[in-house]
């Protein structure tokens, strides 16, 4: 996800990659949360009156307090340190990572094909 971030020039590029992202990977998204961050990010580009930049800080800084508003109304709480620490040991992340790489590195190729 944080290469996905990197590549990003815009918010909204950023989550139709990481849904992507998701999708390879076989993640199942919680629609509740995209709906919130795009709830959000819409809130945020109506009150700058423009497409929300990864690279703007302060309309970053303005999408994160959009972000944390609409999920504590929807009910969608932060995880804490105790709920990470569980995360960590349910979920692989190395493997992940290595199953990321291997997806960016199936689409370089792709793309060298393709030129």
């Amino acid at each position: 996800m944080d290469g996905a971030f990197a590549e990003a020039t815009t918010v909204r590029g950023f989550l139709d990659r990481a849904s992507e992202l998701r999708k390879a990977l076989g993640l199942k998204e919680s629609d509740e949360t995209f709906k919130v961050l795009s709830q959000a990010l819409d809130a945020t580009e109506k009150s700058l009156g423009t497409t929300l930049m990864t690279s703007n800080a302060q309309g970053m800084a303005k999408y994160s307090a959009a972000v944390a508003k609409a999920a504590e109304a929807a009910g969608i709480k932060p995880l804490d340190g105790s709920a990470m620490d569980k995360l960590r040991a349910e979920v692989d992340f190395e493997a992940i990572e290595n199953d990321i790489l291997d997806l960016q590195a199936v689409e370089a190729e792709v793309r060298k094909e393709q030129a």
